[in-house]
């Protein structure tokens, strides 16, 4: 509830016209809301990343929303 009312806020109150934010594929719960809050993918914004313990090689997902 907290990030929708962040959102809200920046679109109608501060006018952002673009707002973006990353997520791991992993993490299930922030898909989620990014997704209940109006998030759509944005692939142009991936980030490819090594994971900070395994050194392996993972993507920081970016979704944005516009208004």
């Amino acid at each position: 509830m907290a990030f929708a009312l962040v959102t809200k806020y920046a679109v109608e109150e501060l006018k952002t016209t673009e707002l973006h934010a990353g997520v791991y594929p992993d993490n299930t719960g922030s898909l989620k809301m990014l997704e209940r809050c109006g998030y759509i993918p944005f692939p142009a914004g991936n980030v490819l990343e090594k994971h900070y313990i395994t050194g392996e090689d993972i993507v920081q997902m970016d979704f944005y929303t516009a208004r």
